[in-house]
């Protein structure tokens, strides 16, 4: 029975940076860790949009309640890595509905104080 090759290493997006690949624009990823160890967000600024999964909501970051999650990594993630995007981004969610960053960036401090 022969082994299977070794697979490559993926890649990790460099944060910050789109990809153009065979004239295809590629969202710039970036790891934002809190809801997950693994989490990622992914940026496109030419169509205006991030994908945050699970660590930001219409309403607040997702759940930290489990063993592998952490309430401040994931606000630190969302303070300085999303609500730092131009206000009008729009935030498509891994569940629910769209928001934008400036309408989630004034509840920062409403989310910091209940703790979840």
């Amino acid at each position: 029975m022969e082994a299977d090759p070794p697979r490559p290493r993926p890649r990790r997006p460099a944060r910050g940076r789109t990809g153009d690949r065979g004239g295809r624009r590629r969202p710039a990823g970036a790891a934002h860790p809190g809801h997950a160890p693994g989490a990622v967000c992914l940026y496109d600024p030419g169509l205006g949009v991030v994908f945050t999964g699970d660590t930001l909501f219409q309403g607040g970051p997702g759940a930290t309640g489990r063993s592998f999650s952490h309430f401040p990594t994931i606000i630190d993630s969302i303070r300085d890595r999303l609500l730092t995007l131009p206000p009008g981004t729009k935030v498509l969610t891994g569940h629910g509905d769209p928001t934008t960053i400036g309408a989630e960036a004034p509840h920062l401090q409403e989310w910091i104080g209940r703790g979840h």
